[in-house]
């Protein structure tokens, strides 16, 4: 029989799954019942004679490609992470996918958080002990999560490189950019390596991105109205106005069918601030203003850069789309893989039913498989709990490293290309007064909708509609998944 959960929410709390749908097989089961007495045991923390054993797929892709400062100061304090890879993860990955079958006893039966810890989550005694590890290292913890699938930790880069066997230096990238990084893998003892996904914050060589915003002057033709102080866009010509996009996407008619966002939560997962003065006065003009919003910020320090407009027009986005949701959730972190881990690791455990990010960056710069694996792993953790995460696809085309590295290899979009992540493309849309004119993929001088071949996922058996299978399939994840207007040939309103 298959594996049972209690369903821990009501169906219609959660929007359904796209994830394809098999049976857990007795065995899964018996797997399941086998692993958690042993699980209950507990696991002998590192002795000081303990083997220390390499971990594989710290060191970045980028190094290879990089010039050599010198060492970093040591002196200097960073904060890494380590995450735990998953009990039972063949099962988890086969119990998500029976979520989605209609005809499952498991089907919508998401798991709460406390569900998903007892039976997938890291095992308690391998988290306490790389716990203690660190602690007797010098290490100061930062954060611990219940689902105990990140520990969070900060020391000088000199605490590092004794404990870890490393040396860490600075180097220049191809870009000019500078970063530190080890140039080899850390040292663990033995008795837990096996149960370590990755470590990061060893370098500090990988960021993630957004699309690249401009500011237009208002063309010929453009109306507004006063609100108090605020002058409020209406019809014109260069941009859409949320009435617009609704009508052309007949978002009128889930509004109609009660389909609103009240009662709700959507979280953004960001890496910069934003204004709240500038999405209340979007809110007042658009008629938002009863949305509670959030910030929760899981790891510091939180950039003030160019990347405030991408949260402001993320927000503002999703403000005009859900005329009635229930509240929003801003999750902030600082833009490097520890705090990118923290925040993901942070929304897993707070579980808001529907995530969105327009933060990526690509497969062949992030290089480091293992971590693409614990993100992952964070993202089946979140299919589980019935959670679904959204994910921009990028607009440099197949190029997807262009605004990284800036190198023009073929490279998949991450998060987007995630098999537990469903990628969301750009298009040129037309309107016609309110009404829906014509619809093509972007791709001109100023961007194309971010799609490829993912090199590490295989094609999910879902992934099969017309056009997936053509001249370029390979056998591996394609994304998009699905497509929204993103070309700056007509602008969003923007506060």
């Amino acid at each position: 029989m298959p594996l049972q959960f209690s369903p821990s929410r009501g169906n219609g709390n959660r929007p359904r799954t796209i994830y394809p749908i098999i049976v857990i097989p007795v065995l899964a089961l018996v797997l399941i019942a086998g692993t958690l007495t042993v699980y209950l045991k507990e696991f002998a923390q590192a002795a000081p004679t303990d083997i220390l054993v390499p971990l594989p797929g710290t060191v970045p892709s980028l190094l290879a490609h990089s010039k050599l400062v010198g060492p970093a100061n040591t002196n200097q304090t960073i904060t890494l992470s380590i995450g735990l890879r998953l009990r039972n993860a063949a099962a988890l990955n086969n119990y998500v996918k029976d979520i989605s079958r209609p005809n499952s006893v498991n089907f919508h039966r998401y798991l709460a958080p406390t569900q998903f810890t007892e039976v997938f989550g890291p095992k308690k005694a391998t988290h306490d002990a790389v716990l203690q590890y660190l602690q007797s290292s010098g290490f100061t913890i930062v954060h611990t999560y219940k689902h105990r699938m990140l520990i969070s930790f900060a020391g000088t880069v000199g605490l590092a490189e004794q404990v870890f066997h490393i040396t860490i230096n600075n180097y220049t990238a191809p870009n000019g950019e500078t970063f530190y990084s080890n140039n080899s893998d850390p040292l663990l003892p033995a008795s837990f390596v096996g149960e370590i996904q990755v470590i990061s914050g060893l370098n500090n060589a990988v960021h993630w991105h957004h699309a690249p915003l401009s500011k237009r002057s208002l063309p010929a033709g453009t109306t507004s109205s006063n609100s108090g102080a605020v002058t409020c866009l209406g019809h014109g010509n260069g941009y859409y106005t949320p009435d617009q996009t609704a009508s052309a996407y007949n978002l009128n008619g889930l509004y109609n069918a009660g389909y609103n966002g009240e009662g709700q939560t959507l979280a953004l997962f960001e890496l910069a601030t934003f204004q709240m003065s500038d999405l209340t006065t979007y809110a007042s003009c658009y008629g938002h203003s009863h949305t509670p919003i959030y910030t929760i910020v899981s790891h510091g320090p939180v950039p003030t850069d160019g990347g405030v407009a991408e949260v402001e027009l993320d927000a503002e986005l999703v403000l005009s789309a859900a005329p009635k949701l229930g509240q929003l959730k801003i999750y902030e972190a600082s833009n490097d893989s520890t705090g990118y881990n923290d925040e993901w690791a942070q929304i897993i455990q707070d579980d808001p039913p529907v995530v969105s990010t327009s933060w990526g960056s690509c497969e062949a710069d992030l290089g480091q498989s293992e971590a693409i694996y614990e993100n992952n792993n964070f993202f089946m953790a979140a299919a589980a709990q019935g959670q679904s995460v959204f994910a921009a696809a990028g607009d440099t085309g197949s190029s997807g490293c262009l605004r990284g590295s800036g190198s023009q290899v073929l490279s998949a979009g991450d998060p987007a290309a995630q098999p537990f992540v469903t990628g969301v493309g750009g298009t040129t849309l037309t309107i016609s007064g309110s009404a829906y004119g014509s619809e093509i993929v972007w791709n001109n001088q100023t961007g194309a909708s971010g799609g490829g071949i993912s090199q590490y996922w295989s094609l999910p058996s879902w992934q099969s509609a017309p056009g997936v299978q053509n001249q370029y399939t390979i056998g591996n994840r394609e994304e998009p998944d699905v497509s929204f207007n993103a070309a700056p040939n007509e602008a969003y309103v923007m506060y």
